[in-house]
């Protein structure tokens, strides 16, 4: 028997499909076809009380189920990390693995419903990170943009569904794109993830690979200043101990913010950005607690009550200035969160995204790349995801608290309305 050829996805988040491979509907007419339909499941009207209840369940759902990510997504690469700074955005994968579930089926399906949606169905994952992300607030200046992607290579055994094209470009917005993968198009994406990162990323692959057929690709940008500024008074020099000991010089700015953290373990504070849609969230462990244990320690339960029960009282910080980029393959950390046949040759089935003309379309990589930069005036952070194939408990303390980023800390970039991490990261040295 003739063995027949893997194809591969890509994921920025960069998700890669390959294998050989026309198409049985051009981009181009899948899109108009799209958007010619006034449309639907998104933006449907709820119509009795008994709809809303549920959609409500739902809703609590999915916001459980992205946590349960995020946390999982990033334990697991600070496990891969290999002891240096590190910074994942769930935020950018979910939307680029959602995109490659839309053409999955049957046990491939399964497994990236439960690992991305929980207990929800791919149709309610959809509606509910579409309304997530589409309720997503962006200022002037506190400015979150977010792009979505989809890259076919142009060759005639490949036939791509109408139904996975139209279904991307409904919910998400994806961009659909048909080329050669060759060099052009190396540069084409590359220069697509720099436009739409703010220029953060400015190169997410360096060359295609042979076998790659797709590339379904989420680009996140993230720029945003400070409710309130440091000043030139408040940036002093300091000293940050990193994780192996060393003493390093760094520029510590000081302010005092109004939301203490604690959870028993560790100490930390929320500093806002402008609109107040979004915080800087900073957890110190305790001294006598290494970061591998908390961080390892963390549950998704635990956070969201570190993150909501929060105390209003005045919180004396110390944060260093840092800047880093960071890459990181999320196949084998996908893998141990369930995902196990989207990467198999053999055994995935995206039967509902197209077929290759003797080949089967697999996931073969999922790439995230990215950047933050935190100083005096904000925050700027980006990243990109490429895959081929209760409220506070207030109250004021009776002294003023200090938290000092003087040492390892974790750190996150929420919203903070449904508590969801955009970004998540440690920082180990500067």
């Amino acid at each position: 028997m003739k063995k027949k050829k893997k194809s591969a996805i890509a994921l920025s988040a960069l998700i890669a499909l390959s294998c050989t491979g026309g198409m049985g509907v051009s981009a181009e007419n899948a899109v108009k076809t799209s958007a010619a339909k006034e449309a639907g499941t998104v933006n449907k009207s709820i119509s009795t009380s008994s709809k809303k209840e549920t959609d409500e369940k739902i809703k609590e759902s999915f916001v459980s189920s992205q946590l349960e990510f995020s946390l999982n997504m990033f334990k697991k690469s600070f496990a891969a990390g290999k002891g240096e700074n590190m910074l994942v955005s769930p935020l950018s994968a979910v939307p680029a693995l959602t995109m490659a579930a839309n053409g999955a089926d049957k046990e491939t399906l399964s497994e990236m419903e439960k690992v991305l949606g929980g207990e929800l169905s791919i149709e309610e994952l959809n509606r509910q990170l579409s309304e997530y992300l589409n309720g997503l607030w962006s200022g002037e200046k506190c400015r979150l943009h977010m792009a979505d992607s989809i890259w076919i290579k142009n060759v005639k055994d490949l036939v791509v569904n109408l139904s996975f094209i139209k279904t991307n470009h409904d919910y998400y917005d994806a961009q659909i794109h048909k080329a050669p993968f060759n060099a052009e198009t190396v540069k084409d994406i590359n220069d697509w993830v720099k436009d739409n990162t703010g220029g953060m990323i400015k190169k997410v692959i360096n060359t295609i690979d042979a076998d790659a057929v797709m590339y379904l690709i989420n680009a996140l940008a993230f720029d945003a200043e400070w409710n309130r500024p440091y000043s030139t008074d408040d940036i002093s020099d300091g000293i940050f101990t990193a994780s192996d000991g060393s003493r390093q010089k760094a520029e510590m700015m000081r302010s005092e913010e109004r939301v203490y953290l604690s959870d028993g373990k560790a100490v930390g504070f929320m500093k806002p950005y402008k609109g107040g849609k979004y915080s800087f969230a900073a957890i110190l462990p305790d001294k006598n607690i290494t970061l591998e244990e908390y961080v390892n320690s963390l549950t998704a339960e635990g956070l969201q009550k570190l993150l909501t029960k929060y105390t209003l009282g005045f919180v004396d910080t110390k944060t260093p200035k840092f800047e880093y980029d960071y890459d990181i393959r999320l196949d084998g950390i996908l893998k141990e969160m369930g995902m196990t046949s989207a990467f198999d040759g053999d055994k995935a089935d995206f039967s509902e995204m197209g077929k290759m003309k003797n080949g089967n379309l697999y996931i073969g990589s999922v790439i995230q790349k990215t950047f933050i930069k935190v100083d005096e005036k904000g925050t700027k952070a980006g990243a990109a995801t490429v895959i081929a194939a209760e409220n506070a408990v207030i109250s004021v303390p009776k002294v003023k608290t200090q938290v000092y980023l003087d040492r390892p800390f974790v750190y996150m970039i929420v919203d903070n309305e449904n508590y969801l991490p955009i970004f998540m990261g440690v920082l180990r040295s500067l």
